[in-house]
This record gives structure tokens, sequence and C-alpha cells, in this order.
């Protein structure tokens, strides 16, 4: 898994260097095999879109292989940290948000807000900057 996600990342830097910066398609890419390459995910079906380049988000289902609650977020948690560090490192963070990004598993569903309860739930969005503390992300 770590082969694909050189390889995604290799063609997404390829395209910042060629100033042609890198699709939705490729920055979807990108992040799925960030959280693929964790270990208890079977999937991520999940994509970039937004309104231009001032908002974008990733949203979807990353679905866990947990038979209980405390292992899917513990599974959970590790994904999104995946995703918000490769955000980071591929400066992806300026505008990007994470919506309605679900973790689940048989043994239910969770979202960044079972993990972080202390944020606002006045939207589906959170900013990716928001949970840089929580990844060890400078920024």
């Amino acid at each position: 898994m770590r082969g694909a996600l050189g390889a995604v990342g290799a063609l997404v830097l390829g395209g910042l260097v060629s100033g042609c910066g890198p699709s939705k398609e490729d920055i979807g890419a990108d992040l799925r095999a960030a959280a693929e390459a964790v270990e208890g995910v079977d999937s991520v079906e999940a994509e970039v879109d937004g309104g231009g380049e001032f908002e974008t988000w990733f949203s979807g289902v990353i679905s866990i292989d947990a038979s209980d609650r405390a292992e899917l977020l513990r599974i959970y948690d590790a994904a999104l940290g995946a995703v918000v560090r490769r955000i980071a490192e591929a400066g992806y963070s300026e505008h990007m948000s994470l919506k309605d990004l679900v973790g689940r598993a048989e043994a239910g569903e969770v979202t960044v807000f079972d993990l972080e309860p202390t944020l606002t739930r006045s939207s589906r969005h959170i900013h990716a900057r928001l949970l840089f503390e929580r990844y060890g992300v400078d920024g």
C-alpha cells in the first residue's frame, strides 16, 4: 500500500511542479490512499469536491473492520490522522475541509465529532487545520 501512496504522491507532486496544480481527482486519490494505508481500514469511498479553489472538501465513507465502538473509534482516529497529515504535507490545507467523512463498521458509524466532542456542530464541515494539533501537524 505504501507503494501506491508514493505513486499517487508523485503524480500529485508532478502536477504541482509542472505549474498546473493537482486535480480534485488526484487529491482525492492521494487522500484515499493515505487512509487506506491504515491497518483496519477496508476501503475508502470518498471524493474531493467543492465550489472552487477557495472551498474544497473531502467527504465520504471510510469502511473499517471493527467489532466494537472502541475499536472503530481507534481505527477511524488513525485514518483521519493519516488524511489530515497528508493534507498538510501536500499543501492542500489552505481551503480544505472534511465534510461528512464517516467511519463505518459493523459496530456503527462515527464522525470527527465523536473524536472531538468540543467542536461546534454548526455545520457538517470542519476545516482540516482545526485538527492539526490533534495529529501533531505544524500549521
